[in-house]
């Protein structure tokens, strides 16, 4: 019982990290303008609205 207590906690410890890691890359990625630079990109290639 208390191995399945350990593994569980280890796991939702996991998924919990890749979460608020990607929520931390996000608002870098957005503050440092890197939306901007993105949407910068996809205008130069002239892609068309679809």
């Amino acid at each position: 019982m208390l191995d399945a207590i350990i593994k569980t906690l280890s796991v939702t410890a996991m998924i919990l990290t890749i979460v608020v890691g990607g929520a931390i890359f996000a608002s870098v990625f957005l503050s440092s303008g890197g939306f901007d630079a993105v949407r910068g990109i996809l205008k130069l290639w002239d892609l068309g609205k679809w």
